[in-house]
């Protein structure tokens, strides 16, 4: 039951947390207040109902509550500084434009936009590490497919499964070259189908995600599964095999905004 639960009711649990997180900002900054022995104005009120605002906005802007799964815990809060920033940004102009930075206590001001951005991260954490419980319990569990059952879709199957704690099953492959009797690599997982069968077994099953596992040679195969699978439900994510790379100790540069 709490297995369903849980996935059922994502979109409620992320904006319960987004508003806790709203609620966590505006809270700390009542905690100084009352630490530092500073009277409360309606100055203090006004800013408190202005962040909470601001943070409902920018939080989402920055995309705080999206899945983060497999990803490392510094990138997340980088997100998180960006949004915070963005939000003390907004406040220091306010403070200008009405020329009132006098009414608040620089202390607690300075404590509050340097700190918040660690409690915001630390409840993350939190949250993250009951999902990881969860997700050990069997529960929360994400399902994917893999298009493409070469070595580079071995590799990305592979890291799926060292990574247990991101939740993420994959239920098997799709591929052209193998046939349906034969046992893609040494994982156990079955061959579903070929490339053009993944968008109807996408609109019969329950997939998250689709991993494209495919060489960048077959192109049109790409923007095929890009084509038909984008409004099914699931989320795409192409894997470049960059690995290729190291064979001739290549190395990546950028020129302006391109790889």
């Amino acid at each position: 039951m709490l297995s369903t639960n849980l996935r059922e009711q994502s979109s409620f649990i992320v904006r319960c947390f987004h508003l806790l997180d709203c609620l966590l900002v505006i809270g700390y900054l009542w905690l100084l207040v009352a630490w530092y022995r500073v009277p409360w104005s309606p100055y203090y009120t006004r800013l408190e109902i202005i962040t909470f605002v601001l943070c409902l906005v920018a939080f989402q802007s920055f995309q705080l509550y999206r899945s983060w799964r497999g990803w490392r815990f510094y990138i997340e809060f980088l997100y998180i500084l960006r949004a915070w920033i963005t939000v003390v940004g907004l406040l220091l102009f306010y403070f200008f434009i009405f020329k009132i930075s006098h009414a608040y206590s620089r202390v607690v001001f300075i404590a509050w936009s340097t700190v918040s951005p660690l409690l915001l991260f630390v409840s993350h954490l939190v949250v993250r590490r009951l999902l990881r419980f969860f997700r050990a319990q069997g529960r929360n569990i994400r399902h994917a497919v893999i298009a493409g059952a070469g070595e580079l879709g071995m590799r990305t199957a592979r890291q799926l499964e060292a990574i247990p704690w991101a939740g993420i099953e994959v239920v098997g492959f799709f591929d052209d070259k193998i046939e349906l009797a034969e046992n893609p690599g040494d994982l156990h997982k079955p061959l579903l189908g070929k490339i053009s069968d993944i968008a109807a077994y996408l609109r019969v099953n329950d997939i998250d995600y689709v991993y494209i596992a495919l060489p960048m040679r077959a192109e049109r195969k790409i923007f095929k599964i890009l084509r038909e699978c984008r409004d099914l439900g699931a989320q795409i994510f192409l894997v470049p095999d960059l690995y290729i790379y190291g064979l001739h100790h290549a190395e990546i540069q950028s020129l302006g905004n391109m790889l």
